[in-house]
């Protein structure tokens, strides 16, 4: 991890706290984009103005989570939770928010992107297959039409460690 830790907490959940939290964060809710995020504000990058040291208002915007678990504890300073998520979703701010309420701050040490849409780390398939195709894709857009689905996101959050909240770099906001 880089950076300066921007908060502290001795505070550590218990199982059955987590448990209890994580309801809230289920079907459609409003999320703040972190101000490192792509997001544009009167035309620039956030990310860009955020660097620059300006401090940067996001309004909250709507997106959905599937499903959400708690995979495994990992002593009292760190879980593991899987996530399922639609298009827009910021996990780490996922993470953040949840870090946040139950009153022990976090931050995920370790993100896994285990499926987009129908394509799940078994459909991968290597640079010089894709190269010797040369083109011909047909194959591959009769496979996408074949497993259409509304665009979800699939993640592994290994792990929210709780204790410290971000870190800052450089222009001064949490991760």
């Amino acid at each position: 991890l880089e950076g300066e830790v921007t908060q502290t907490s001795d505070h550590r959940p218990a199982r059955e706290d987590i448990l209890a939290v994580l309801p809230n964060y289920l079907g459609e809710i409003q999320q703040v984009p972190p101000a490192f995020s792509a997001i544009k504000i009167n035309g620039e990058r956030a990310y860009n103005l955020a660097r620059e040291g300006e401090t940067v208002e996001i309004e909250p915007r709507t997106v959905t989570i599937y499903r959400l678990d708690l995979v495994e504890m990992q002593g009292n300073e760190a879980a593991v939770f899987e996530c399922e998520c639609g298009k827009g979703t910021y996990v780490r701010a996922l993470a953040r928010d949840i870090g946040r309420r139950l009153g022990c701050f976090g931050h995920i040490t370790q993100l896994r992107r285990t499926a987009v849409g129908p394509f799940t780390p078994e459909d991968l398939v290597p640079l010089e297959e894709l190269t010797a195709l040369e083109g011909d894709l047909a194959a591959l857009d009769n496979e996408i039409d074949q497993n259409q689905r509304d665009p979800t996101f699939s993640a592994r959050l290994d792990v929210l460690a709780c204790g410290s909240a971000g870190r800052r770099l450089g222009g001064g906001d949490e991760l």
